[in-house]
Order: structure tokens, then C-alpha cells, then sequence
């Protein structure tokens, strides 16, 4: 079977909304897909009973060079602490191959994708409960909640299962970590209802996405299902070809990422023109009437702000044992956002953080109403401390 999935997981709100977009030809990866592919198989190593590699060590992935830094290991701590704090009944799946063919009435061959960490926990509060969590090392904010792609993984355990089906109430939890833009990893509780259902939805897309790629679609299939353009084009390999697509940029000249002087001449004007939209939006949801699909969330925090004397901060990291965190060669110290980060990694909570640390916070910006940050307010303005893990 080959590697690659005709309706992959990670492409599933782009297939779903835009079946013809799988005969797209596939380039080469990117850097920050790469340093992705890097960080998980650290992580899943870990996971095994291996050491995080040495702070500074190279390393290759699909041809980019990455030199392993702090920032890169306390982000992936943050996935692996996460993973390794849930209530495990007998074990957790690590980068697990499931397949949801059957359930979207596909051949088993189009249909799978890789899944960072599945299984079963149980608490006092929740029960016993089906957990999928996600690891994304990228910023743009992503959530679990009405998630293509988690719900696909998802569907994919529960199809493993076989025989032993789970009953459409049982407790299913989408996880996302996101340390780049978050500590505190972003859950959403369903059920194995919603995730059957999301499957019948998706069912008629799924089929005709794969007679696109057989080139079995009659004109029928065509006109119920034609390109669609949308956020979801974003990684989309047929961009060239979309008529969809490069109408919707017509207005720009020809959407070809290649030198072009007309472009290149209004390229102020045209900045300015989109950065004109987002501030009417802005000012509209500032004035509590955001456009429709929008709402407002806190943007990137002000620099963090050493409020304490330095005597007091060493004092600290001393007890907690991160002193070399602190300071570096010749007693210099570090930046104020690293001095946070060393002593949230020793254990110190937000509420005594304040007393060490100030970061003013950000300002509010226009994000898509299904962004997972909460809704910014204006009573939520006070100096926070990073967010708690």
C-alpha cells in the first residue's frame, strides 16, 4: 500500500468541501513541516523510553537542517508531559495508522491516516473515555471542536474495533496541543454519535473525491460537486488548475506565485487594501458588532518584564533547581520571556509567577469564529504571566 492517503486525515476539511481537490499534484515539504516531522519523532521516541536528544545536536528531516534548540525541547515537552498525565487504561497508541475506509464507504486503500496518540482513560469525572490528541507545532491556531481531521482519526479507532463497537453515547475527547500558541492544550468532549454522524456527512464527498482520482466522474458528479475556493485552499496542490481558485484572486492579476512587474508595482496598494478590510473588521468588532464568522480574541502579549530583583529570581530558581536556566556563561542573565519559561518549567504556577514576571497583554485581533482562543473582553485586560499548562 502506499504511504499516502487519497483522503488523508489532515486534508479532510479541504476534501470534504472540495472532493476534486485530491487530483492536485503533490510537491516537496516545507521547512516548518519538516521541523513538525522532527519534533513528533523526538516526542514519540520519548514516549518509547528514549532521552530528549543534547540541547544544540543537528539534525536532518526531508532535507532541512535543524539545530535542536531549548524553545524546540520545551515545546515538545509540553506534547509529551500532556500525553503522559492523562489516566491510561493499560497504555496509549503512539503514531497509530487507523483506517475509516469502511465508514465512509471507500476502499480501505484511499482511506487512513496516522494518528499521534489514541486510547482509553478513565476518571471519577468523566468516566471512561475515548482520547485522540493532535500535536500541531505551528501558530496558526487550530481546534479540535467539529474537527474533519480528529473526527477522522476518530473513526478510525472505532473502526479498528471491529466487533466490539462502542455505544453511540460513549465519551470521546478531541485533544489539540498547540504549544507554539498555547500551554494549555485545547479539548473538546463529543461522542461516538457525533463522530458516526461526521462519517455519513462526509460519506458523499469521500466517494466522489476518489472518483475523481479514477476519473470515473461523469458530468453529473462534476456539477454536484465542483471546485469550491475557501480557507481550505491553503495547501491545496491543484491551485494552478482551479478555476475557482484563480478567479477568486483575478482581481490581483494572474495568482501564479511567479514575478509579475504589474503586481509587484501595486504590491503597496494592494497591502494596504487588505490590511484596510481587517481594520473596518477590527473596528466593527471593537465596537461589538463583528462581521459575521468572526470574533475577537487576545493577539501576541507585549514582552514579558522582569518585575522582581534578580537576588530574589536566583533565590527561586535555586530551589527549583534551574538556576543555569537563569543565568548564562559569565553570570549574564537571560531574557525576561526565558527566565518565565525556566521557572514554569520548575513548577512555578501563574499566580506566583506575578511576582517575578509582568507581560502586558496582547491586543485584541479579528480571528475566525471557530479560532480555539477564548473570545477577548475587555474586563480581560489585566498583566497575566503565560498561560498555565
Amino acid at each position: 500500500m502506499s504511504d499516502h492517503s487519497l483522503l488523508s486525515a489532515s486534508s479532510g476539511s479541504r476534501w470534504k468541501k472540495c472532493p476534486i481537490s485530491v487530483t492536485g499534484v503533490k510537491s516537496g515539504t516545507n521547512r516548518a513541516a519538516a521541523e513538525g516531522t522532527l519534533l513528533h519523532g523526538f516526542s514519540e521516541a520519548v514516549f518509547a523510553g528514549a532521552a530528549w536528544p543534547a540541547v544544540g545536536t543537528e539534525h536532518e528531516v526531508e532535507g532541512f537542517k535543524f539545530a535542536f534548540d531549548s524553545g524546540m525541547l520545551a515545546d515538545a515537552k509540553v506534547y509529551t508531559d500532556y500525553v503522559q498525565s492523562r489516566p491510561w487504561l493499560n497504555g496509549f497508541h503512539v503514531e497509530a495508522r487507523v483506517h475509516y475506509g469502511r465508514m465512509l464507504d471507500v476502499p480501505h486503500e484511499f482511506a487512513f491516516g496516522t494518528s499521534d496518540v489514541w486510547g482509553f482513560t478513565e476518571s471519577a469525572e468523566d468516566g471512561r473515555v475515548l482520547e485522540i490528541i493532535d500535536a500541531k507545532f505551528g501558530r496558526k491556531a487550530v481546534s479540535p471542536e467539529q474537527s474533519y481531521q480528529m473526527g477522522l482519526y476518530a473513526a478510525g479507532v472505532l473502526e479498528a474495533m471491529g466487533e466490539m463497537p462502542l455505544p453511540r453515547t460513549h465519551k470521546v475527547r478531541l485533544t489539540i496541543v498547540q504549544p507554539r500558541l498555547s500551554h494549555r492544550p485545547f479539548s473538546w468532549m463529543t461522542t461516538v454519535g457525533w463522530v458516526e454522524d461526521l462519517m455519513m456527512e462526509m460519506r458523499p464527498a469521500a466517494k466522489a473525491a476518489v472518483a475523481f482520482h479514477l476519473q470515473q466522474a461523469d458530468q453529473k458528479l462534476h456539477e454536484r460537486f465542483p471546485e469550491v475556493a475557501g480557507a481550505h485552499c491553503q495547501y491545496c496542490a491543484r491551485q494552478p488548475q482551479c478555476y475557482a481558485f484563480q478567479s477568486t484572486l483575478a482581481t490581483l492579476g494572474n495568482g501564479k506565485p511567479q514575478w509579475n512587474p504589474l503586481i509587484f508595482s501595486m504590491r503597496e496598494a494592494i497591502r494596504e487594501h487588505l490590511e484596510a478590510i481587517e481594520e473596518q473588521g477590527l473596528t466593527r468588532a471593537l465596537a461589538g458588532d463583528p462581521p459575521a464568522g468572526t470574533k475577537l480574541v487576545a493577539g501576541r502579549a507585549g514582552n514579558a518584564k522582569l518585575v522582581a530583583s534578580k537576588e530574589q529570581v536566583l533565590l527561586r530558581a535555586q530551589q527549583l533547581g534551574v538556576q543555569q536556566e537563569i543565568t548564562w556563561i559569565e553570570q549574564a542573565w537571560a531574557t525576561p520571556a526565558k527566565i518565565r519559561d525556566a521557572l514554569k518549567r520548575g513548577g512555578v504556577r501563574p499566580d506566583e509567577m506575578s511576582k517575578y514576571i509582568e507581560q502586558p497583554p496582547g491586543a485584541p485581533v479579528l480571528a475566525m469564529f471557530d479560532d480555539p482562543r477564548p473570545t477577548w473582553s475587555p474586563a480581560n485586560t489585566s498583566m497575566f504571566t503565560g498561560v498555565d499548562r
